[in-house]
């Protein structure tokens, strides 16, 4: 990715979406025009500093946007406590009304542009959009990651971001994507969603980390495929993610909970060791390109145990 790349795609979207325009929607508003009176018509009794520090506009600039939209009527100015800067912005009844009408006109401009595509295409649409913003915007804190069952074509992408993280994070070569392509193809090719299943995180849109149960016998369940993007961590998501399988296994039925890992995986088996995992078994193996120290982690299940994580916790 290179500047080109970026300048070449806004330059793309500026024309597709008609931002390019002398004048928006039929109205007599240019793009920046327009953009103060959202900001206004979205927060009432914002004022022009707050709104130049939203929109990062030249000072002398927007105050002649505001004074504009001022002289047609559309906003009028509060009393201010200290200065001008100060005094609150509205809109008046014209300026609402003229908002509305340029809000449905942009919103049905956009759906048109979106129309032709299904429903697929539209998640894949907003997962990008989300992207873009929070690499673009790294300081914006990231809202509550949400967790849900799988869903088609979920699977497959755990898989690229497996082989793709440890790739870069340990240097693992590409038997391991392979490894956990076929653990993935053996869960969904015959799996009771009763006594199995698999959670994905999402942060907004975007899949963040995901966690699978399996079933190893009648008394035990396996976790499987745990990861955590890098940009999602430090937040305990990996955690919740755990919670989630284990409280899962633990309502279908299973009393002990195990799980394979690897010593490399530090935040990992810290992770299970505050969880209430054990370390069983070691063996060296090598395996994915590397010598390494495989483990067997186990968990009771029980309710009682469930119990005494709480209380240590706190």
């Amino acid at each position: 990715m290179t500047a080109h790349d970026l300048r070449r795609f806004t330059r793309r979207f500026s024309r597709t979406t008609g931002l390019l325009r002398s004048r928006l929607y039929e109205s007599d508003l240019s793009l920046a025009e327009a953009r103060v009176l959202y900001e206004i018509a979205v927060a009432p009794e914002t004022t022009a500093e707050a709104i130049r520090a939203s929109l990062g506009i030249d000072k002398g600039y927007l105050s002649r946007i505001v004074a504009i939209l001022v002289r047609r009527g559309w906003v009028a100015r509060g009393v201010g406590i200290y200065d001008r800067r100060s005094r609150p912005l509205r809109l008046s009844e014209a300026g609402e009304v003229i908002f509305h009408r340029i809000d449905q006109r942009s919103t049905a401009e956009m759906e048109t542009l979106i129309a032709h595509l299904p429903e697929a295409g539209r998640r894949d649409l907003r997962r990008a959009l989300a992207t873009v913003d929070r690499l673009l915007h790294p300081q914006e804190p990231l809202p509550r990651a949400t967790i849900r069952p799988h869903r088609i074509g979920d699977v497959g992408h755990v898989i690229s971001r497996h082989g793709s993280l440890y790739a870069e994070e340990y240097g693992w070569d590409g038997t391991f994507e392979g490894a956990v392509a076929g653990i993935a193809a053996g869960f969904l090719s015959g799996h009771d969603p009763v006594s199995e299943g698999c959670f994905i995180a999402e942060i907004g849109p975007e899949i963040a980390g995901s966690a699978t149960v399996v079933r190893l016998d009648a008394a035990t369940a396996k976790l499987r495929i745990v990861y955590v993007e890098p940009w999602a961590r430090g937040q305990g998501l990996g955690a919740r993610l755990v919670e989630t399988c284990m409280a899962f296994a633990r309502e279908a039925g299973y009393s002990r909970m195990k799980l394979w890992t690897n010593d490399v995986l530090l935040p990992a088996r810290r992770l299970y060791e505050r969880l209430g995992f054990r370390l069983i078994e070691r063996e060296p193996h090598r395996s994915f390109g590397v010598d390494l120290v495989g483990e067997v982690w186990a968990a009771d299940l029980s309710p009682k145990s469930a119990v005494s994580r709480t209380l240590d916790s706190d």
